[in-house]
């Protein structure tokens, strides 16, 4: 089973949640074949300069006479904190930038997690359509004659007593 970490942005969820990010908490193999440039592709800018520049110090240590062992020995240290913790500096980066953790859910794939997340969230009650008639604008204004009654307007009742008795 593997742990996803459930983000929203910072403005909150879309409506039907499309920005909402699972990151599963587990190795990352990208992570640890090519370090810097998965944290930098990942936009974890500073992590990702100092992975680059710690891997640089690593291959000139190699470099140097007799530290062969102490240069490879640093750079599958860094290979391997990266893959096993890069997805956390990912996370840590995007709370940084304002995104909000709102669940950690446990699933075998992310399409389960998915589910579980959001069959979890409350639904909102469907709103009843009530249509809203403006019973102004439906008939013309009456005009009214020298005996206060309509004439021409739709008529009330039976009998149309637009005329007057």
């Amino acid at each position: 089973m593997t742990s996803f970490i459930v983000l929203t942005p910072p403005q909150g969820p879309d409506r039907d949640h499309a920005s909402t990010r699972f990151v599963a908490d587990r190795f990352t193999w990208l992570g640890f074949l090519f370090p810097a440039l998965w944290l930098l592709i990942g936009r974890c800018w500073l992590a990702g300069i100092a992975t680059l520049l710690a891997q640089g110090f690593a291959v000139w240590l190699g470099d140097q006479p007799g530290l062969f062992w102490a240069g490879a020995l640093m750079q599958f240290g860094i290979a391997l904190l990266i893959g096993l913790e890069g997805r956390h500096i990912r996370v840590t980066t995007l709370v940084r930038r304002g995104w909000t953790l709102c669940d950690v859910v446990t699933a075998p794939d992310l399409a389960t997690a998915e589910t579980i997340y959001f069959s979890s969230l409350p639904a909102e009650a469907p709103k009843p359509f009530v249509p809203v008639t403006d019973w102004n604008k439906l008939s013309p204004p009456a005009q009214r004659s020298a005996q206060g009654f309509a004439h021409g307007g739709p008529a009330l009742g039976l009998f149309d007593i637009g005329g007057g008795r």
